[in-house]
């Protein structure tokens, strides 16, 4: 029977999943990227050996890789105008088939530009406590299908204009009666009929081409052919239940949903987690970052060093506390992968030592979650129960923290660390920068 892999990054993101999907698909011979979390707010770099670039966003990161499909689950948020633009982009690279090797679950929601338009607004309207959305409008079409699911737009609807109108038209008026919504031009542009109208027949198009799939059935045919590779989006850090609430996203970044779409798909193969990490911390946007360092040097060509809507591009030492905290709270992860190991520092922040405000703001129930070498914290638990309040106090408490430096262990000690086999180091963005291992594969 053919293997499923599973790529999740073991941070805040920008880890390197796309990259590592890419060479995952060449290493396995795997014939099908399933997208299973997320939606148009990722950006997945690949970099091919003549240079071409693109950043995916919806399709699967094998995408330049010749008959090679993409699945977009159940658990996708697709966004009409983005997939669009990325399959124009695609075309510009060589890739013109790309919408050809696309199968959508019909289950999946879609995001219309006002669920974009909300999610700024309330964005624009936290002023200094922003939580670092993307602003593409994702955590809007989740909370819209959760509480209005009667005008939920989804990929089953799409060739339907009529319902696809009346979503529409549910989402701007929803848009509009956010009460942050005050300024006349604003409101005149949600208001625009001719907008709305576009918009229509926009997705309606798309609807008509894209090939909408029962997922469950598409992914036992993929699992038939070969095996597969299963992307994920954001971090487990940023994931909606175990990441430090508020600055999360409304999707679950663990392998959760990839299992049960494999349970839901009768797979009883082989299924092997990778769990990806840089050698160094990075974050896109607000929330805690314990070991963030302004001065920490390196370029980063493909990520904006301040995004309009995420914010800065922030960087410091790997936090190997956070690491470990996220390999339990992902569990059971097989085998690490490690990123940019042409820019790894001397230094990561082996553990953390508690500051004085600790007490003041942590208490017994945040005490109880630390494991302590000595007097430095060694780990933190997460909760077998995610409590939203819980997280919120977790992550306002990490500023509490402070690293402590030590020389960062090689790739292969890394692994051993965290009680994981070395699946793959890499030393550059392209696919040939990439040493796999081969154990545990």
């Amino acid at each position: 029977m053919n293997d499923a892999h599973l790529v999740i990054d073991l941070g805040f993101g920008d880890a390197g999943k796309g990259a590592t999907v890419d060479a995952l698909v060449e290493w396995t011979g795997a014939g099908t990227v399933v997208r299973f979390n997320g939606g148009a707010q990722a950006g997945h770099n690949v970099v091919l050996a003549d240079g071409r670039h693109h950043t995916f966003a919806q399709l699967g990161a094998a995408t330049f890789v010749p008959g090679v499909r993409t699945l977009l689950s159940r658990d996708v948020v697709v966004h009409p105008t983005g997939l669009i633009a990325e399959l124009e982009h695609l075309a510009m690279k060589g890739v013109r088939d790309a919408i050809e090797r696309l199968d959508v679950d019909v289950d999946a929601v879609v995001s219309t530009p006002y669920h974009q338009v909300a999610g700024r607004i309330r964005e624009l309207a936290r002023g200094a406590g922003r939580h670092g959305s993307c602003g593409v409008g994702h955590g809007e079409a989740v909370a819209w299908s959760l509480s209005r699911p009667e005008t939920t737009l989804r990929v089953a609807d799409l060739h339907d204009a009529r319902v696809v109108r009346r979503c529409l038209e549910a989402h701007r008026e929803g848009a509009l009666a956010l009460p942050e919504v005050d300024a006349p031009a604003l409101e005149e542009l949600l208001r625009d009929d001719a907008s709305l109208e576009n918009a229509v027949t926009l997705f309606t198009h798309l609807g008509r081409r894209l090939s909408r799939v029962d997922g469950t059935e598409a992914l036992r045919r993929a699992l038939r052919r070969s095996s597969v590779v299963f992307e994920g989006a954001q971090g487990v850090l940023l994931d909606e239940r175990h990441g430090f609430h508020p600055h999360t996203t409304w999707s679950t970044t663990t392998a959760k949903n990839a299992h049960a779409l494999l349970d839901s798909a009768g797979f009883s193969g082989r299924r092997v987690v990778l769990g990806v990490t840089r050698t160094y911390g990075v974050r896109h946007g607000a929330g805690p970052f314990p070991t963030e360092d302004p001065a920490f040097g390196g370029t980063e060509p493909h990520n904006a060093s301040d995004h309009p809507w995420q914010g800065a591009f922030r960087r410091g030492l790997l936090d190997a506390v956070l690491l470990r905290y996220a390999v339990a709270a992902a569990g059971p992860v097989d085998s690490l992968v490690v990123t940019h190991c042409d820019n790894a520092p001397a230094d990561w922040a082996g553990a953390w030592e508690l500051g004085p405000e600790w007490s003041e703001r942590g208490g017994h129930r945040l005490d109880a979650r630390l494991v302590l070498e000595g007097d430095r914290v060694k780990a933190l638990l997460p909760l077998e129960v995610p409590d939203l309040v819980a997280q919120a106090h977790l992550g306002a408490a990490l500023s509490a923290v402070k690293p402590v430096k030590q020389p960062i262990p090689s790739p292969e000690a890394l692994a051993e660390q965290l009680g994981l086999t070395l699946a793959c180091v890499s030393d550059g963005p392209r696919r040939t920068d990439r040493r796999w291992t081969g154990v545990g594969l």
